[in-house]
């Protein structure tokens, strides 16, 4: 038995019972007279008689709390003001047109603030990364694939910023993370039909609903490929425009599997040049000449602040000034080369 529980009717799984669609994994229930804000979970009762409670999985907002419910929210209420921005991104050329992106860590967008587009718009940057929390990479990684990564704000706190940036000429990319990546693989590699769908199913519901610009795949390896492959002709076929941003995937020569690639050979290059003494630089040249012998860098993204711990093995901000080994004004001066 699969029954829907919630505040409207006593958490009690006897009253709303599912029906299972014939020949199907599927059950279906509609219930009227509810409301945005109401709490609800789905109740599961096995064979062995175990009964379980969990979350929505389609849920666009759960409550911020160990094994909270999922909240009812109307997705079609906010009103979008970006059509000129969607009518217009990338009518050019994208790959000759200048690019800066600006990283952002989720969990500092608690308010809508708009000190965050207008700093990134006054440095001349001509998008923002949305990038997951530290504690765990949230999107997608501890309740649902739908759900915002904004900590206790409903979905339209999201369009809003997205929206306002728009407005601004200032795209907005989400990073795809590590953990996220994992999950979806894991679902995708059971070739269950209804799995699939609902992973791409998510990819365009993030195109759709919330007017991303590009995603940005990060922890990359060889059995993701498949996946990938997938979600980019998903991408592709629904926007032509959306950006498919990764990191090289060892293994693959496809050149063009990306829009843009993270060169992180690049990136450590740049970054143990810089970070040496002046004086013992000469010696490091081979370090920035080595990676140019790739070739072709059209489609290339250089990292400028990135950082892996590898012992932790996981991922701090660093800014080039903390790189760098000599004091204060030296740094500057290095930095500005």
């Amino acid at each position: 038995r699969v029954s829907v529980v919630g505040d409207f009717n006593f958490w009690n799984g006897m009253l709303y019972p599912m029906h299972k669609l014939e020949n199907s994994d599927i059950f279906e229930l509609f219930i009227p007279g509810l409301s945005c804000g109401q709490f609800y979970k789905f109740e599961v009762k096995n064979a062995q008689g175990e009964v379980t409670q969990m979350v929505d999985p389609y849920a666009v907002m759960n409550e911020e709390k160990e094994n909270g419910a999922s909240r009812m929210f109307d997705l079609g209420r906010f009103r979008w003001e970006d059509a000129r921005w969607l009518s217009e991104r990338y009518r050019g050329n994208v790959f000759k047109d200048p690019m800066s992106v600006c990283e952002v860590r989720i969990s500092e967008l608690d308010s809508p603030d708009e000190k965050v587009q207008e700093t990134v718009q006054d440095m001349g940057h001509t998008h923002i990364l949305l990038r997951g929390t530290p504690e765990g990479e949230r999107l997608g990684a501890q309740k649902g694939f739908f759900e915002p990564a904004f900590y206790g704000k409903t979905p339209d706190t999201m369009r809003f910023f997205v929206n306002r940036s728009h407005k601004r000429n200032t795209g907005v990319l989400l990073e795809i993370s590590p953990e996220y990546l994992r999950r979806a693989v894991h679902l995708f590699e059971k070739k269950h039909p209804q799995a699939v769908n609902y992973l791409l199913a998510n990819i365009l519901f993030w195109i759709k609903e919330y007017h991303i610009d590009g995603f940005v795949f990060r922890g990359l390896s060889e059995n993701s490929f498949d996946f990938m492959e997938k979600a980019r002709e998903v991408i592709k076929k629904e926007d032509s425009s959306v950006l498919f941003i990764g990191e090289e995937i060892s293994g693959r020569e496809d050149a063009d599997f990306f829009d843009f690639e993270w060169n992180m050979n690049l990136k450590a290059s740049v970054e143990r040049y810089l970070s040496t003494d002046i004086e013992n630089r000469k010696q490091e040249y081979v370090q920035l000449s080595t990676p140019l012998m790739k070739g072709d860098f059209s489609h290339t993204v250089l990292l400028l602040n990135r950082e892996i711990d590898k012992e932790k093995n996981n991922l701090f901000d660093e800014s080039f000034i903390d790189k760098k080994p000599s004091c204060d004004y030296d740094k500057l001066t290095g930095v500005r080369m």
